[in-house]
């Protein structure tokens, strides 16, 4: 991944962001918003900031921190170059800020995932007390997390320290303490989450199908899971971009599928929208060619008051006054015999939407004296 990546999530998050606020805003307005309504746009700031200042370290300041350096060149480096003592030392303190950042975004989306179970365990009783409880858990978490940033290496300035080498607990881009920290608790908690909602779904008396799909919906939490895995397998042994990329990864991947659930209705509809227009235009489509090849089976509906058809009753080959009518075809009832003779209607003229060209509906010229009455709508 490079930096038109990192520019890719930031849009994507932006987009899915802005979808939630328009859904939100038109089911119950913004006098009716809750926490997460109102931490969501934060997150979206903070996820910004969190990518720009990612792609600060690795591009701007070449990836280099306090870490990956020997003794000797420690030593020596204020001296014979002090441009890379600078830039490793502003590095490793906008690392700093990446961690804290992420930590913020990441459990900032907990509450918002809790928030959204409070709703749906409002009238559950037993269900209440252990969304309540899921405050309180990723609060201290959240602590614990940045306690362990800020403070598991004192003084704090050892944090950019170049020389002597602070150790691995004072590295920023690859701090095992930061790491394992981040991803144990990160994990728990996912899982704590995660055991509001699907007992209840699986409870719950709703369509097979339906059931899953919303079991899927709030079930991303595990793909979030999968990322920070992921991200944390590749942290222990690699540079400082490497950790900017994974953690954006991390954060868009989180970003959407907790917001999955708030949109899955209105993208539900924007699907049902598209394929019942799709259908319309292909059954149409489909019709007029039918009609082609069997002329008595017509989406239109054919009366005997105005038009340019011809009826012959008794060999007399009388213009009447016949039209037609656009109409869903429901079915064709022969009732009695009449001579039925049917020039040429081009579709543009009767209105048909056509997709590249006009078709011809044409009925064939039945001999005079034979008889048939065509009555094409409802069958009765």
């Amino acid at each position: 991944m490079a930096y038109p990546a990192q520019v890719a999530f930031l849009a994507v998050e932006v987009f899915v962001i802005g979808l939630r606020i328009y859904v939100r805003w038109l089911d119950v307005g913004p006098g009716n918003w809750q926490l997460d309504d109102y931490l969501m746009p934060l997150i979206g700031v903070a996820a910004g900031s969190h990518i720009w200042m990612g792609w600060f370290v690795a591009s701007k300041l070449g990836g280099l921190t306090n870490a990956n350096l020997s003794d000797e060149r420690r030593a020596t480096l204020s001296d014979t170059n002090p441009a890379e003592y600078t830039t490793r030392q502003l590095a490793s303190k906008v690392l700093i800020a990446v961690w804290s950042l992420s930590a913020f975004i990441i459990w900032a989306l907990k509450v918002c995932l809790a928030v959204s179970y409070s709703r749906i365990t409002a009238r559950l009783r037993n269900l209440k007390l252990q969304v309540r409880l899921s405050y309180f858990f990723i609060g201290v978490t959240y602590v614990a997390v940045q306690v362990t940033i800020l403070f598991s290496c004192r003084p704090i300035s050892k944090l950019w320290q170049i020389n002597p080498d602070p150790g691995n607990m004072c590295h920023p881009s690859s701090s095992r303490a930061f790491i394992w920290v981040y991803f144990v608790l990160h994990i728990v908690t996912d899982l704590h989450l995660l055991c509001i909602p699907l007992p209840l779904l699986w409870k719950v008396n709703i369509g097979q199908r339906k059931k899953i799909i919303l079991m899927s919906l709030f079930s991303g939490g595990i793909f979030t899971m999968v990322a920070t895995v992921i991200r944390t397998t590749t942290l222990l042994g690699v540079n400082a971009a490497d950790m900017g990329l994974w953690s954006c990864l991390e954060i868009f991947i989180a970003i959407s599928v907790t917001n999955a659930p708030v949109l899955h209705p209105l993208l539900r509809r924007w699907a049902h929208k598209l394929v019942s227009k799709n259908t319309s235009r292909h059954n149409q489509l489909s019709s007029v060619i039918s009609t082609q090849n069997n002329p008595l089976r017509s989406n239109y509906a054919v009366t005997t008051l105005g038009s340019d058809e011809y009826a012959s009753t008794d060999g007399d080959n009388q213009r009447q006054n016949d039209f037609i009518t656009p109409c869903p075809l429901r079915g064709v009832v022969v009732d009695r015999e009449v001579s039925i003779t049917t020039e040429v209607v081009r579709t543009a003229e009767i209105g048909f939407p056509v997709s590249h060209q006009d078709w011809d509906i044409t009925a064939p010229k039945r001999p005079l004296g034979s008889y048939w009455s065509v009555r094409i709508g409802a069958k009765t």
